[in-house]
């Protein structure tokens, strides 16, 4: 199953424009969050860290990093949310 968040990965990494983040499709990786938690991740900064390691807060790539970990940790609390609500019923 690592393989398939790998290949998830590449496939949202595949063609970015790192320079325009606005332009990230989001549905890649929303999908790459949702594969990752339904597999027991943790989705937030360590989840990122295995696949965008944490750059030197100097370096030009902290500030796409920094957003990846933010996205993830919306994303995570939203799979927590739906989790709790699932539970309910």
């Amino acid at each position: 199953m690592k393989k398939d968040l790998e290949d998830l990965w590449a496939s949202f990494t595949s063609n970015v424009n790192w320079n325009q983040p606005h332009y990230l499709d989001k549905e890649r990786l929303y999908r790459f969050f949702s594969h990752a938690h339904l597999q027991g991740e943790y989705v937030g900064q360590d989840l990122i860290g295995k696949y965008y390691p944490e750059p030197a807060e100097d370096s030009a790539k902290y500030d796409r990093w920094a957003w990846l970990v933010s996205e993830a940790d919306i994303a995570g609390e939203l799979l927590k949310t739906y989790d709790k609500e699932r539970e309910l019923g």
